[in-house]
This record gives C-alpha cells, sequence and structure tokens, in this order.
C-alpha cells in the first residue's frame, strides 16, 4: 500500500525557492526525492504554480531533464484561466528541456486555452515565443547554421529568460549531430574538410570528437577515419528506474517473507508437501 501524497503547503515553495536561490539543487533533490504533494482545498493558484516551476529549477539544476520536463508539464497543466508568468517560464524551459531528451515538444492536453492560444499564436511575440519556436525547429531539423545564428540574434533574450546555460548545451548537441551525420556520410575525411563543414577550427576538433557519443575516430596523417557506433538503448535515466524498480520489488520480498501470514503457509508447506516449503513466488 502506498501512503498518501503529501499535501502542498508555502513550506514546500519557499524551501525550493530558497535552494535555486542559494543554488543547491542537490540538497533540494534529495528533500524532495520522489514526493510529488497535492495541493490542498482553497491555496492559492499562484503557490502551486511557483512549486512546480521551482522543483523543474531543481531537476534542472541536477541534470534531470525527464524530472524537469515533468515538473513543467505539470505546472503547465494546473487548471486556470488565463495567462500566467510563471507558466510561459515554465513552457520556456519545457521545451528545451524536451529538446535534450529527444522528444516531442507538444503542450499538455490540459493547457488552458487561453495559455494555448498565447503560445501557439502571435500573441506571444511579447514574450519572445516565436525566437524559443525557431531555435527547437532548427535544432530538430540539426540546423546547425541556423541554430547558431538564433543563439546569437536572441543571445539577450536567452540571458534574460535564464535559459543560456539549455542553449549553449542544445548547440553542442546540434554540433555532436552534426558530426554524426558527416561520420554516416564520410567514412575517411580530411582535417581541412571538416573543419570547414562544422565551422570549428582544426585545434578544437580533437576535443570535439572525443565528447560525441557513439564515434570512434582514427587519425591518418591529414585525414580523419570516423566509424559509428550503436549506443547502448539503455539510457542512464533507464537505469535509474530499472534500479527503483528492483529495490522495490525487493521491498515487497521482504514485507511478505517477514509477514506472519507467510510463515504460517510456509509452515503449513513444510508438513504437507514433499517439494519443499514455498518460497516467494509461488506465494
Amino acid at each position: 500500500m502506498h501512503a498518501a501524497p503529501a499535501s502542498l503547503t508555502a513550506a514546500h515553495v519557499e524551501f525550493l525557492q530558497c535552494s535555486v536561490l542559494a543554488a543547491q539543487y542537490h540538497y533540494a533533490r534529495r528533500m524532495v526525492d520522489m514526493e510529488w504533494p497535492r495541493p490542498i482545498e482553497g491555496s492559492e493558484l499562484a503557490q502551486t504554480l511557483r512549486y512546480f516551476y521551482l522543483r523543474g529549477l531543481v531537476h534542472m539544476g541536477c541534470e534531470e531533464w525527464q524530472w524537469a520536463v515533468r515538473s513543467f508539464w505539470t505546472c503547465l497543466s494546473v487548471p486556470f484561466e488565463g495567462i500566467s508568468a510563471i507558466v510561459i517560464a515554465a513552457w520556456k524551459k519545457m521545451v528545451l528541456c524536451q529538446c535534450l531528451l529527444g522528444g516531442s515538444t507538444g503542450l499538455p492536453p490540459a493547457t488552458s486555452n487561453a495559455m494555448s492560444r498565447f503560445l501557439t499564436t502571435r500573441e506571444g511575440e511579447s514574450q519572445n515565443i516565436p525566437a524559443y519556436r525557431d531555435l527547437v525547429k532548427a535544432f530538430q531539423g540539426s540546423d546547425q547554421v541556423q541554430f547558431t545564428g538564433l543563439q546569437q540574434t536572441h543571445g539577450e533574450v536567452w540571458q534574460t529568460d535564464g535559459t543560456t546555460g539549455l542553449v549553449d548545451r542544445l548547440a553542442t548537441e546540434v554540433l555532436h549531430c552534426r558530426v554524426r551525420h558527416l561520420a554516416s556520410v564520410y567514412s575517411v575525411i580530411s582535417l581541412d574538410q571538416l573543419s570547414n563543414e562544422l565551422r570549428v577550427p582544426v585545434g578544437n576538433l580533437p576535443l570535439l570528437l572525443e565528447q560525441v557519443n557513439g564515434l570512434t575516430v582514427r587519425t591518418d596523417g591529414d585525414f580523419l577515419c570516423l566509424d559509428l557506433v550503436e549506443p547502448n538503448p539503455v539510457s542512464q535515466e533507464g537505469l535509474i528506474q530499472l534500479m527503483d524498480l528492483t529495490e522495490r520489488i525487493r521491498a515487497i520480498d521482504l514485507s511478505i517473507a517477514s509477514s506472519s501470514r507467510y510463515q504460517h503457509l510456509k509452515d503449513s508447506s513444510n508438513r504437507t508437501a514433499t517439494s519443499g516449503p514455498l518460497g516467494v513466488a509461488e506465494l
């Protein structure tokens, strides 16, 4: 039986606010753990929105992109009518985190009609929504030139919105995608050609190529031999979830094995069966 979800209080919100201001993301992450508190009846809307937005920032600081998306997604799913600056900020960070995960960038089904119109029409120009949409489009198309242009053109926007770090990460990923594309086209390429294709100085290529996942590089004079390696299908996030599931199953096994009912059935099995006592799986 699962414990009842905790109630969301002002203390939750202020704790996360202080943690974010102090950049104590990992400490805050340990405190919230997997808890997903629910708003209490009569609580202020802003309190709920702030909690899930701030929680998203905490997960971002810990580079837990899936949990960050879930937090921002919840923020957009809170039922209300109108335009909220918190929700706008949550959407901007959510779509960038979704890009890092390689997923879609759609809106939650529960997003309010007013906010949906604001985010998907020209109404959002005052909050630089088109800049984010164009950036996401360039990223999803692996258009390095377009992405770099937007990154530089709207530098003040990213700075004001606190998304510069995310945009920089995406710029690196776009570059890595470009490298993987070239590796799929050329098995051998000269240093000068690769430098021109990537718009990266020759001296910076060794470090860049070393950082690209799924790529092996051999040097042959002024030429590089590029080989793509199939990535491991199990992501780090998947491994963490698998470990968590394993721990939950182990806890269930221990709970059953230590119960009086199990001991009674085990004793009965010893007296009546010739195949040995019941194990947890049989029970």
